[in-house]
């Protein structure tokens, strides 16, 4: 089980991982700017909303094996009293995922062994069945499991109390050994932990992330667009400080409503677009485009500083 503990705390990072980048970006929209340099960006935000449900579910696949029990062992053995009373002692034990024990109770003075029987209802009015067995001794009722959950069928549990059955009216039995593996649980729900964790991950690297860069004293503007986390490469625009002659808000009619995106009027009368697509949020966009044209309005313009692109 070494190789599924270390899977699990491989995806266990890659999901804190994903839970510090959205502590990260809260804020779709980040600021920073100095007396020389005004810098923004823009992060995905339905993007980052899709990767971060994807995310709490795998996060939830990845903690459900520590709920269950992986394995879960019953040993039992004949011994006689002074040679005349017939006795049974049993160990019950529950190891963990590391192969110790998680659990182990001993007793003795097994007699017995029943089938114990719950009933749910599904959402759709279904009845179904959850089943657990019951060790009896003269003086309690142990449940085989710490709960009530279990893979085994009703056949499949008849079939052991049938064994424990025989054990228990055959003296010449010596021993009887019994487990229950649910790892195979515990691997079904990581694979789609993993399978989670992949796509929150695609959801935030596939979308559209944005940061325009204006300096001062290099007298230039940088307007980058990646995706992937620009593995996949990126786009960049570079422009000298003298060429952006305006920063506005863009709009446009569509059948469902208006759509708006912030725009730099270059000198040559180009129009260089923040972001190739319209999109709602109004207020946003045009506090961007305010908050560029003020830092634009405070630099002392020299033309022959031109870039040479």
């Amino acid at each position: 089980m070494e190789s599924f503990i270390l899977l699990e705390t491989i995806l266990f990072l890659v999901n804190c991982s994903v839970v510090l980048y959205f502590i990260k970006r809260q804020n779709p929209e980040a600021f920073e700017q100095t007396q020389s340099k005004l810098t923004f960006a823009i992060s995905p935000k339905i993007s980052q909303l899709i990767g971060m449900f994807f995310g709490g579910l795998g996060l939830i696949f990845l903690l459900f094996p520590w709920v269950i029990t992986p394995i879960t062992q019953l040993k039992c053995s004949h011994s006689y009293i002074q040679e005349t009373s017939l006795t049974t002692l049993c160990k019950l034990i529950e190891i963990d995922w590391f192969g110790n024990e998680k659990s182990k109770k001993v007793f003795s003075g097994l007699r017995g062994v029943e089938l114990e029987t719950k009933t749910d209802t599904n959402s759709d009015g279904k009845i179904y069945y959850k089943y657990q067995i019951l060790l009896l001794t003269d003086t309690e009722s142990i449940p085989f499991r710490s709960f009530d959950y279990s893979k085994y069928d009703l056949e499949q549990f008849q079939s052991v109390i049938s064994s424990i059955k025989s054990f228990l009216v055959n003296p010449l039995e010596k021993s009887l050994e019994f487990q229950e593996d649910d790892r195979q649980q515990g691997y079904i729900s990581v694979a789609i932990s993993l399978l989670l964790d992949f796509l929150a991950l695609s959801s935030i690297a596939s979308g559209l992330s944005i940061t325009c860069t204006f300096d001062k004293e290099a007298n230039r503007m940088i307007l980058s667009r990646s995706r992937w986390f620009g593995i996949l490469g990126k786009t960049v625009f570079l422009h000298s400080l003298d060429e952006v002659v305006d920063v506005s808000v863009e709009t446009l009619d569509t059948d469902e409503g208006w759509v708006y995106r912030v725009i730099f009027v270059l000198r040559m009368g180009d129009i260089l677009p923040l972001t190739r697509i319209y999109s709602s949020g109004y207020q946003h966009k045009q506090h961007i485009a305010k908050l560029v044209k003020l830092f634009l309005n405070s630099i002392e313009r020299h033309p022959e500083k031109n870039l040479l692109l």
